[in-house]
C-alpha cells in the first residue's frame, strides 16, 4: 500500500490523464484507509541549487555575488597565508586589526617579489578605486603625481601605480592598505530567498495528506567556505519561522533538523508551497580550493507524514 501511495504522489500527471473511473474521487471511501496509525510516508519536496554566482553579497563593497566578492578578495590576499594557514578567518577581518594587517603585509611582501601580483593589485586599484587611491596618497608623494593618476585612464593608471609602488613604496602601501583593509573588513553576504512551489498533487491526494506533517533535509556545500546558516521559512503571507542554525563545511552534508507543520500551515504549504530564507555568515575561506561558477550550495527538502491516510 505504501508503494501505491508514493506512486500516486510522485506521478500526479499520470493520474490526471487516466480514465475518470480511476479517479480517487469516484472511490467509495467510507472507512477506507491506507496504512495504519504507525505508518510513515516520506516524499521528496524540493531540491534547490544555488551557484556561487547567485549567492548574494551586500555592504559597503557590494559586488553582486559571493563569487565576485571573493575573487576580488583573492587579489587583496597573499597567495600563501601567514604561518602556512589553510584558511582565512573571515570573522577576524572586521575585529582583529593585527590579523588583518598580517594578511596585507603578506600581500605587500608578495608584491615586492612578484611582478604578476604587483600588476594584479595595481590593475584592480586603477579599475575600481583610482580616485580613492589618489586622494589617499600621503603628502610625501608629490601633488602632481596625484593629479596625473586622477587624469589617467584606468589602463594608464595601472602602470603608474605599479611604478609608484617602486618609487614611493611605503606611501603607496599605505594608500593601498586603506582600500584593501576596508574591503576585506566589510565583506557581507545578503540574505537570500527561494520560492519552493506547491507539490503537484491532485486535490484528492492533498485531502489524504491534510492535517499535518514534518519537513527535513540537508545542505550540501561545494563552496570553499565554512559557513553558519540560519534558515527560515514562510508559508503564503504568514510569519517567518526560524529553524535551527547549522554550520556547513566544504564538501560535506549538514542536516536540516526536522520541523513540524501542523493544521492550516501544512495544508497551505500543500496548496501554495513556501519561501525558504537563508541568512549566511562566512567563518572561514579556503582560497587554495579555488572558487568558480560551478560550485554550488544544494538544499534538499523532504516531507514525512505519519499515520494512516484516509481515502
Amino acid at each position: 500500500m505504501k508503494k501505491l501511495l508514493l506512486s500516486i504522489l510522485m506521478l500526479p500527471g499520470i493520474v490526471s490523464c487516466i480514465d475518470s473511473e480511476y479517479d480517487l474521487s469516484n472511490i467509495a471511501s467510507d472507512d477506507t484507509m491506507i496504512g495504519t496509525s504507525t505508518s510513515e510516508f516520506r516524499i521528496p519536496v524540493a531540491r534547490i541549487t544555488i551557484t556561487a554566482g547567485k549567492l548574494g553579497s551586500t555592504g559597503e563593497n557590494d559586488n553582486g555575488s559571493i563569487l565576485e566578492l571573493y575573487r576580488e578578495a583573492n587579489t587583496w590576499l597573499p597567495s600563501t597565508l601567514p604561518g602556512g594557514a589553510e584558511a582565512v578567518e573571515v570573522e577576524r577581518l572586521s575585529d582583529d586589526g593585527a590579523y588583518l594587517q598580517s594578511l596585507l603585509d603578506g600581500t605587500f611582501d608578495e608584491m615586492d617579489r612578484s611582478a604578476e601580483k604587483r600588476a594584479a593589485v595595481s590593475g584592480l586599484v586603477a579599475r575600481k578605486y583610482k580616485n580613492e587611491f589618489a586622494y589617499g596618497l600621503p603628502d610625501d608623494v608629490p601633488a602632481s603625481v596625484r593629479q596625473e593618476i586622477l587624469d589617467a585612464t584606468p589602463e594608464q593608471a595601472a602602470g603608474m601605480i605599479d611604478e609608484l609602488y617602486t618609487l614611493y613604496n611605503m606611501p603607496t602601501r599605505r594608500a593601498i592598505s586603506g582600500i584593501a583593509g576596508n574591503y576585506l573588513a566589510n565583506m557581507r553576504l545578503e540574505p537570500t530567498e527561494y520560492a519552493i512551489p506547491a507539490l503537484d498533487l491532485s486535490s484528492d491526494v492533498r485531502d489524504m495528506l491534510a492535517g499535518g506533517g514534518y519537513l527535513y533535509g540537508d545542505i550540501e556545500n561545494e563552496l570553499p567556505f565554512r559557513m553558519r546558516i540560519w534558515p527560515r521559512y514562510r508559508i503564503l503571507d504568514g510569519m517567518s519561522q526560524p529553524l535551527d542554525m547549522l554550520t556547513v563545511e566544504p564538501d560535506r552534508q549538514s542536516a536540516i533538523a526536522e520541523f513540524q507543520l501542523a493544521g492550516t500551515d501544512f495544508d497551505n504549504f500543500l496548496l501554495g508551497g513556501m519561501t525558504f530564507h537563508l541568512e549566511t555568515d562566512v567563518e572561514r575561506y579556503y582560497p587554495a580550493r579555488g572558487i568558480d561558477e560551478e560550485q554550488t550550495l544544494r538544499i534538499t527538502l523532504k516531507m514525512r507524514k505519519t499515520g494512516g491516510l484516509e481515502l
